[in-house]
Formats: C-alpha cells, structure tokens, sequence
C-alpha cells in the first residue's frame, strides 16, 4: 500500500522542515500562503513555481521520498525569495543548500 497524499500532509511536511532550522527558513512564506498539490505525473517527484508546491503521488509512495522532494522544492523556494535568478536551477549555489538541509534533516544528499 502507497502513502495517500493529500495537500494537508504535504503543508504538514512543508511546517515540519521548516521546524528543523528556523534561522535558514526565515525567509520563506508562512505555509497558509503556498499552495500544494498533489498531481500522478510520471516526469517528476515534485516541482514548484514558488507559488504552488506540486508532488507527484506517482513517484512518491512512502513518507521519507515525500519529506525530500518537499525539502527539494522548498531549497528552489528559498533561493527564488532570496532573490537568486538562477532558482530553478541545481547550480553549486543550489548544491550548497541542499548539503545543509540533508545535514540537518539527515537525507543522503545523493538523494536530494
């Protein structure tokens, strides 16, 4: 049996992270002001245009792949309301930040 996501977990896993170093997510929206979605896409895990948070129930079955591809989306989140142009992107800027959530959410970078 696969997890059911619904966009209220994925709020609650969004709040979770956020929990995890208050300090580096200072700068991102309150989770009331996001909006999440779950969509059955076979092309990706999760993506975001920083307004909508999107995780695909296809690729995401178990709650560890979810917390990550949130983290993953939330590190693009981040960068875009820091002002980085490049925030779509996985840059070493980017790369940087995912070291530092996957250190203290403790994922496998790899996997990030």
């Amino acid at each position: 049996m696969t997890l059911k996501l619904t966009p209220e977990l994925l709020r609650s896993v969004y709040d979770m992270i956020v929990q995890t170093d208050t300090k580096f997510w200072a700068a991102m929206p309150a989770s009331k002001n996001l909006k999440f979605a779950v969509v059955k896409s076979q092309a990706f895990y999760a993506e975001t245009d920083g307004e909508v948070l999107r995780v695909s129930e296809a690729k995401n079955g178990h709650i560890d792949s979810v917390i990550i591809s949130v983290a993953h989306e939330m590190v693009h989140v981040l960068r875009q309301k820091k002002g980085f142009s490049d925030w779509d992107r996985h840059g070493a800027a980017f790369n940087k930040m995912a070291r530092r959530v996957s250190k203290r959410c403790g994922f496998d970078p790899k996997s990030f």
